[in-house]
């Protein structure tokens, strides 16, 4: 019997053979550190993994609390700075619902302007907005009401549009869910529309 023992340790040894992940570099922690510091010095461990991935606990132990809310190692794990004490659940930053600006951008409200540029060949344009100061307001063609998506550039530029106005995290505007105020669905006012009878 105490061979069979024996033999379950060399095999859990061979396991562990690969090897523990390589120690995390001075950047990554310093990263690391600063994201958790911008949440208020803790978040949930599944969240944070989802920034720094395939980053294992192991490697995180020796610069990082790491803490099992439910006190069984399959529960939830939160991450905290060294030295600082797990604040209760309601008062973390990363309690409250992830704000749509992670992804899409910061809602700006619903907004006017006049399609500028359009190419439908690429599928994008944009929309001159005077409440929008941070430039022309880039939107794709899924933004535009269906039976305005294939029209022509002379009949779409210059036309008035209510739109969504989302700023994107690189600063720059978008417009979703654009309605055209003066469009009708007939096919007439192509590229000719734009021209002047001298």
């Amino acid at each position: 019997a105490p061979r069979a023992a024996g033999g379950d340790r060399e095999r859990r040894r061979d396991r562990d053979a690969e090897g523990p992940p390589p120690p995390l570099d001075e950047e990554a922690v310093e990263a690391m550190t600063r994201f958790l510091e911008e949440r208020g010095g803790c978040m949930d461990f599944g969240k944070f993994s989802r920034e720094f991935k395939a980053v294992k606990k192991s490697q995180l132990e020796e610069h990082f609390q790491l803490i099992s809310e439910d006190g069984d190692k399959n529960g939830r794990w939160t991450i905290v700075l060294p030295g600082m004490d797990l604040p209760p659940p309601e008062e973390r930053i990363d309690a409250a619902p992830e704000p749509r600006e992670s992804a899409l951008g910061t809602p700006m409200g619903r907004m006017f302007g006049k399609i500028c540029a359009w190419d439908h060949g690429k599928g994008f344009g944009f929309i001159k907005s005077d409440e929008i100061k941070q430039g022309d307001v880039y939107f794709k063609k899924s933004e535009l009401p269906p039976d305005a998506r294939n029209l022509s550039r002379g009949a779409l530029v210059g036309k008035t549009a209510e739109f969504d106005g989302v700023l994107m995290p690189d600063g720059k505007p978008r417009a979703e869910s654009i309605a055209l105020l003066d469009h009708d669905a007939s096919p007439r006012g192509g590229a000719g529309a734009t021209k002047s009878d001298e």
